[in-house]
């Protein structure tokens, strides 16, 4: 399923495709999802200028949406295509 990298739909609960998590406020290593952080727009500590510099525990939460219904639930994208600012 193609999408953008943050996109965040509405799915049916007992499935969640590849590339996707539910948002349950997880989190989740910037080093490992840094475009999706970037995307969130969580900032980087002072200072860090290069993926080297990143302090190897910092992490980021994926936002905690709750489902106005129990047969579905929100999920995000976490590998996709990074949106293109207007």
């Amino acid at each position: 399923m193609e999408a953008y990298l943050g996109q965040i739909i509405l799915f049916s609960n007992n499935y969640t495709p590849k590339d996707w998590l539910p948002c349950d406020g997880r989190e989740l290593e910037f080093k490992e999802y840094m475009a999706l952080g970037v995307v969130l727009g969580r900032e980087l500590p002072e200072g860090v200028k290069y993926e080297r510099d990143l302090p190897s525990d910092l992490k980021f939460s994926i936002p905690l949406l709750e489902s106005p219904n129990s047969e579905l639930q929100y999920i995000i994208c976490i590998k996709g295509q990074f949106p293109q600012r207007i």
